[in-house]
Formats: structure tokens, C-alpha cells, sequence
């Protein structure tokens, strides 16, 4: 039997000023004034989906949370929405699950897990394209996607080149807003060993100095961070969000070293 987790409920919602940006005097506390929002998950089981599922639970904004999953999670909610078994070529057959207010996509693999460049991409690129025309059909209201940095669709580079076809994949979609997060090394447990990261936590932790000024945008960054940043983007940041902002309805990149600041964002509104 799946464990059920009650999540304590937020007690604050928060108005953007004018500038988009959070203050102190705009938080209110009043419960009876939260606005009710859907979201969808897609990567529920990762180290960054993992963890933006418990905060997206346990705020009052979101009275609904509908997850797609290969795997049944180990805990349920009441508002927790699961889609078991699905079958990630066949999005389209989920189409209706995306009419929400925030799609967040947390789809990520390497090659050696996926086993080829071409699947690595199916998960990468194709998955978060089709997720993001589904959710544009649908009305969805937002999408953000984790990318990573260095992402650049010209690069010669495989990785960096398969991010940046994403990131423009999903802004072509036409959705009023489109936030793509480039963290760098993400820190954290995860249910597979990835040697890379572990050596980079490991010099991280001796030789955190190494990470600062121009090489902030380095800095390794907890999953747990990377998906406050999701969540304070989604919440609070309307009309002129923190990050880099093009007109139009181009994205709204976040790079590495910005992610920290959504999260200390998230942070102060979650504490007020």
C-alpha cells in the first residue's frame, strides 16, 4: 500500500510589484485570498522533479498536481493526481492532462543511461517538444523546462547543441510563457551513480572558493535549489521576472548562478 505523506500547507500568497519582483509589504498572509492553480509534472522521479513534487504539494497555490510516470510514486495526496505506466512516445494520448495553469518538465538522461545519442535525445529534445506543443494546444498558461549550461543549438558539441534545440523546440510553441533554468552540476542523491558528478562534488566541497565570480556560473547547484527556483518563477514572477528577459514571447532564460537567487526568493516568501 503507498504510503500517504500529509505536506504542511503554506499559508502565504504574494503579489508581484510593479518591477515583477517580491517585497516584503506584497506578501500576504490572509489564506482565504491564495489564488488555486493546476500544475503538471513530467520527471516527477528525478533528483529535480523529485523534490519540486514535495514543494508543489505542500503549497497552498496548487490544488491539483498531476505527475506522468513510468513508476508508481511511494506516497499518495490528496492532491496528487498520478499517471502510471505512460508510455513517454505516446504524450499525445495524455493531451488533456496538460489543459493546466504550470507545466513543468524535468525529463533528463545521459547517454550512458539512455544508451545512444538517438535515445538520449527521444528523452531530451523530443519529450519536452511534444510536452510543450501538448500544453500550448491545451492553454496552459506556463511551461518551464530544465535545460542545462552551455545549452546552444549550434554548437558543434552534442549535448550542449541537443539542450539548445530544446529550449528553441519549446519557445516555438506559442505559450504565453516559456522559462528555461541552465543549472551547472547538480548536486544531490540520486538512485544512479554518476561518476562526473561525484567527482565534481568532491572538489566542490574542498575547494568551494574555486566558484566565484566569473566562475559562479559554475558553481554546482542542489536539485532541491533548482527546483525552488522552478516553483518562485512560477509563483511570483510576473511581467518583468528575475533573469534574462527578451521581448515577445521569447523565453525567459535563467542562467546557473540566477537559480540561487529565485531559490532565496522562494525561501523569504515561504518564511514571511
Amino acid at each position: 500500500m503507498a504510503e500517504i505523506i500529509e505536506f504542511p500547507k503554506a499559508q502565504t500568497t504574494v503579489e508581484p510589484n510593479t518591477d515583477g519582483h517580491v517585497s516584503k509589504a506584497t506578501v500576504r498572509t490572509d489564506a482565504s485570498e491564495h489564488i488555486s492553480k493546476t500544475a503538471v509534472l513530467l520527471g516527477a522521479s528525478g533528483l529535480v522533479g523529485s523534490s519540486l513534487l514535495k514543494l508543489l504539494l505542500q503549497d497552498n497555490s496548487y490544488i491539483q498536481v498531476t505527475v506522468i510516470v513510468r513508476r508508481p510514486l511511494s506516497f499518495t495526496h490528496d492532491n496528487l493526481n498520478v499517471i502510471v505506466e505512460a508510455d513517454f512516445d505516446r504524450l499525445q494520448e495524455y493531451s488533456a492532462v496538460f489543459a493546466a495553469d504550470d507545466i513543468f518538465c524535468c525529463l533528463g538522461t545521459t547517454i550512458g543511461e539512455a544508451g545512444s545519442q538517438a535515445a538520449f535525445s527521444r528523452v531530451d529534445l523530443d519529450y519536452p517538444a511534444t510536452a510543450a506543443r501538448l500544453a500550448s494546444q491545451a492553454g496552459a498558461r506556463s511551461f518551464h523546462a530544465i535545460s542545462s549550461l552551455g545549452a546552444n543549438a549550434k554548437s558543434r558539441a552534442f549535448y550542449p547543441r541537443v539542450k539548445g534545440l530544446m529550449e528553441a523546440s519549446v519557445a516555438s510553441c506559442g505559450l504565453p510563457r516559456v522559462s528555461i533554468y541552465r543549472p551547472s552540476l547538480l548536486l544531490g542523491e540520486r538512485t544512479n551513480i554518476r561518476f562526473g558528478e561525484k567527482v565534481a562534488t568532491k572538489i566542490f566541497q574542498m575547494l568551494p572558493f574555486l566558484f566565484s565570480g566569473p566562475l559562479a556560473r559554475y558553481r554546482p547547484i542542489p536539485g532541491e535549489t533548482v527546483a525552488k527556483a522552478m516553483l518562485a518563477d512560477a509563483l511570483y514572477s510576473s511581467g518583468n521576472p528575475v533573469g534574462e528577459h527578451a521581448t515577445g514571447r521569447q523565453p525567459m532564460i535563467h542562467a546557473a548562478e540566477k537559480l540561487f537567487e529565485l531559490a532565496k526568493q522562494y525561501d523569504l516568501n515561504r518564511s514571511l
